[in-house]
């Protein structure tokens, strides 16, 4: 049934969109996109692609060819022609609703007649013939008459079809543009579906990377198979069956969520390989019980191999399969579908071990074989003697003046992560966009009058506002005077003011009666903004306004979804983190009902969990959504090198000494918790290599599990258990 449903992979298809797949639900920004959707009464968010333009010689765009230039690849690109059922015979421009045409119109008179009186071009307005016209959406780096980049903004209002046929010309655009270098101008288009489109191609990419790991660990196991003296044919045959159960769960939960029509990103690629690295753990475990079993009957092996190592397994994959469904409740859509999809790959994994992988095991029982008595005895007794190690108390100093800096350094470098996410973590660090967003981050109601005018002065509390900056409002009632009376008399005169600011009817929903005369219903007005040009600088001074605002007014930017996922990032990170821990812990009570056993998985999960983010923090990674998931998802498989040693550990008959529980239980799990920390190891480090944020996080994440994983097993937590 499981081959049959992997059938439906071939026909998956995969959609992404970084603005909502990575942005969360109910967070302000939801709010602050459906009152700007009112404001406009449109149905949908408006979906803008803009052109940069910048003179390859870097001189000023305002020179006339240049000028020229920039409002030549806007028409072209315009009649680019749309793609679809729908939309046949139509272009681009046949669906756009509004575009910076106005104001290039303005500045291609006012560079003509620049000389005259009657132009005057500046910063944030200029003015032609009288008329005011805002420059602050359309020049970048502007100094003194420079203007260092010209910015042309397309916006496009309609159905999801249309806007589908426009998102494939949008990238048929930006591929001409990519060699385009003629006309002396380099031209940077920029918009959602290049960005999906580049998602795409870097998880394309990434699975040469998987691939190659994937080989090299099976490789490894086959190798360690070898251990176990079988012939040829029989290791060939058992690395095969170790992988195949992992790599079929793997595939038939991504084959599911297609079936059920889910929508599918380009991170449930990585599902398969994640279920293959934590899969072969389980298998190794099962492998090393077969065969160092002493029953000679195969029933009676099989039964020992499941009563012993059944409940471990089964541990260990419920809480995996709980650390994501966990970590699914505070993620945005694309992290929570990859969750969902990883969960029940795992699920699907632990039926295959226990029903399908441990019964092949039978077949092959005539060729196991048996460690002798002695060679029994002499392995104890190594381990035993290490046990005796960890006890001296010398050792146990040196570890104590270990693990101590080793906490306080990882929380402090948890600590100094800064929160932050950019459209570049998601895609590969040599693409033509990759090469393009560093450039494009450093352009970028009351019943009385009196109490409006307080509301609009609250602008001015903002640090970040534009030097000598004033909103329309104040500037019409400089210009035509207020009263301590209604909005409706204030705004008496907003048609005359119109007709010399024509830019600003957008700012303005107007309700006319039966006998023409203007009512103004809805204001907005525009915030100009200096010296923040990263995201993560947006984001807060987004921020900054939201709260020095009064409750009468909203704030929307266009890229506030992605704002959202800055600001609330460490907030999401410790509630995961907390949740998905007590979880754990819950579970972990359910197979092992002792209080201590509890503490020490607690105490090994935050260690391993502080030492993973402390580490990436090393690394160079931001307090970002992905490193949420990651640090999550380590939490999990965190828990499988914990529980095997304290399950073995306290299962043990208690009748015996410490050292003696301690020697049995690290001779059970130690060569398989190595064999399964070095097949991960070896199964990521290749997407170490790749050039995308989001991989090599999820590649360094899973690497610092594994590291600190498996030394907390066969190190820390024996030597807390015996120093308590």
């Amino acid at each position: 049934i499981a081959l049959a449903a992997c059938t439906a992979n071939f026909h998956a298809k995969f959609k992404n969109d970084f603005r909502t797949d990575f942005s969360t639900p109910l967070s302000k920004s939801w709010s602050e996109r459906e009152y700007y959707r009112r404001f406009y009464n449109l149905t949908s968010d408006p979906y803008t692609i803009v052109l940069f333009g910048e003179s390859v010689d870097g001189g000023s765009m305002l020179r006339p060819d240049k000028f020229i230039a920039m409002e030549q690849e806007a028409e072209r690109g315009l009649r680019m022609h749309l793609v679809g059922d729908e939309v046949k015979n139509r272009t681009l421009g046949s669906y756009l609703y509004i575009s910076s045409k106005p104001f290039y119109e303005a500045i291609s008179e006012a560079i003509k007649i620049q000389s005259n009186k009657n132009a005057v071009l500046g910063y944030p307005t200029m003015n032609l013939y009288g008329i005011n016209f805002t420059t602050r959406n359309v020049f970048r780096r502007y100094s003194n008459g420079f203007v260092g980049m010209l910015v042309y903004s397309f916006i496009f209002v309609d159905h999801q079809d249309v806007v589908s046929s426009i998102k494939r010309a949008e990238v048929e655009w930006n591929n001409k543009l990519k060699h385009s270098n003629e006309s002396g101008v380099r031209f940077r288009l920029f918009g959602d579906e290049i960005v999906n489109n580049e998602i795409f191609v870097g998880s394309v990419g990434s699975l040469p990377y998987f691939l190659t790991g994937l080989l090299a660990m099976v490789i490894f196991i086959f190798l360690s198979i070898l251990h176990y003296k079988q012939t040829f044919l029989q290791t060939v045959f058992l690395t095969l069956w170790t992988t195949f159960c992992p790599c079929l769960a793997g595939l038939t939960s991504v084959a599911v969520f297609s079936l059920l029509g889910r929508t599918l990103n380009s991170s449930i690629l990585i599902t398969p390989f994640l279920v293959l690295a934590v899969g072969v753990d389980d298998a190794f475990l099962v492998l090393h019980k077969w065969f160092t079993s002493v029953e000679i009957d195969s029933l009676s092996r099989l039964t020992s191999v499941l009563v012993e190592i059944g409940p471990s397994i089964t541990l260990t994959s419920v809480t995996n399969i709980c650390a994501f469904m966990v970590g699914s409740f505070f993620s945005p859509n694309a992290i929570r579908e990859f969750c969902y999809c990883s969960a029940l790959a795992l699920m699907l994994d632990w039926i295959f071990q226990i029903l399908v992988f441990t019964p092949i095991l039978v077949k092959i029982h005539s060729c196991s074989f048996n460690i002798s008595r002695k060679g029994n005895k002499r392995c104890k007794s190594s381990f035993k003697s290490y046990c005796e190690f960890l006890m001296h108390p010398v050792t146990r100093i040196t570890l104590l003046c270990i693990l101590i800096p080793f906490w306080i350094c990882n929380v402090y470098l948890a600590l100094r992560m800064e929160e932050n996410f950019t459209p570049q973590k998601t895609i590969r660090s040599d693409s033509f966009l990759t090469d393009s967003l560093p450039i494009l981050e450093n352009v970028r109601n009351s019943d009385r009058t009196t109490e409006l005018l307080d509301i609009v002065a609250h602008v001015h509390n903002l640090d970040c506002l534009c030097p000598n900056y004033i909103t329309w409002i104040e500037e019409y009632a400089a210009l035509y005077g207020y009263t301590n009376s209604t909005t409706e008399n204030f705004f008496k005169n907003i048609m005359k003011y119109l007709d010399y600011n024509p830019e600003l009817a957008k700012n303005l929903v107007l309700r006319f009666d039966s006998s023409g005369t203007a009512t103004v219903d809805k204001i907005s007005f525009d915030l100009c903004i200096h010296g923040y040009g990263s995201w993560r600088d947006r984001a807060f001074i987004h921020k900054q306004i939201r709260e020095k605002m009064p409750e009468e007014m909203l704030v929307y930017d266009y890229d506030c979804t992605l704002f959202d996922i800055i600001l609330t990032a460490r907030e999401t990170m410790l509630q995961s983190c907390v949740i998905t821990s007590i979880t754990m812990l819950v579970i972990c009570t359910l197979f092992i009902p002792s209080a201590r056993a509890t503490a020490f998985v607690l105490l090994s999960m935050i260690s391993v969990t502080t030492g993973i983010v402390g580490g990436l923090s090393a690394w160079g990674a931001d307090m970002d959504i992905i490193v949420t998931i990651s640090v999550v998802m380590a939490i999990g498989l965190t828990i499988d090198y914990a529980a095997h040693i304290n399950y073995h550990y306290f299962v043990m008959n208690s009748m015996l000494p410490p050292i003696d529980r301690m020697s049995s239980s690290l001779q059970a799990i130690t060569y398989a918790t190595v064999q399964a920390a070095a097949t991960t190891l070896i199964c990521v480090l290749p997407l170490y290599f790749y050039n995308v944020y989001m991989y090599v996080t999820f590649a360094e994440a899973i690497i610092l599990c594994a590291v600190f994983g498996l030394l907390h097993a066969v190190v820390v937590i024996p030597f807390l258990l015996l120093l308590f």
